[in-house]
């Protein structure tokens, strides 16, 4: 499930933690595995309209996502090792194409989304901003990711606790 999504990454807060404010490496997309059971996401990818048929990010053979527990996708930097005690999984967007290289290109302007199972069906679709193609539309926050309200259950809304909790829940509290 896509629990929390910072568009754009131009907030005053370096989502990855890596030491450099960056619109482009900073902007995130959160999943967590709501199952019961341990999720094998290898030849999974995540896509997006406004580069049709060029993976943001390709998920490796034999990569899995254990029950309960989060995944937060950075458009690009160094993820801070300091993360890691949230319990969650940090990467940075692994294009299937190396030369191409743009993070998760999630703009304000609107896009749509998609993580794709290796069969390359549709798993997750999220669509957001005046131009998105398929609606529902969430609506862009200022200084702010969207974030299930409450967690895991809710509706994508504007962070209700603060601009951003990547890893976590809204509160801070692990999954």
């Amino acid at each position: 499930m896509l629990n929390e999504v910072l568009i754009d990454g131009a907030i005053d807060a370096d989502a990855n933690d890596d030491g450099d404010v960056s619109a482009v490496d900073d902007a995130f997309v959160e999943l967590v595995n709501v199952g019961d059971e341990e999720i094998d996401l290898g030849g999974f990818v995540l896509v997006e309209t406004d580069l049709q048929g060029i993976p943001r990010h390709t998920f490796p053979a034999g990569f899995t996502l254990e029950a309960g527990r989060a995944l937060v996708v950075f458009g690009g930097g160094n993820p801070s090792d300091d993360l890691e005690a949230t319990g969650a999984l940090f990467v940075t967007v692994n294009a299937a194409d190396p030369a191409f290289s743009n993070g998760l290109n999630l703009d304000a302007a609107g896009d749509t989304l998609r993580l794709l199972d290796a069969a390359r069906d549709e798993v997750i679709v999220f669509s957001y901003g005046p131009g998105c193609d398929r609606p529902p539309c969430a609506e862009v926050p200022a200084d702010r990711s969207l974030t299930r309200v409450p967690d895991l259950t809710g509706d994508l809304e504007p962070h209700p606790d603060g601009p951003i909790s990547p890893g976590t829940q809204a509160d801070g509290a692990p999954f």
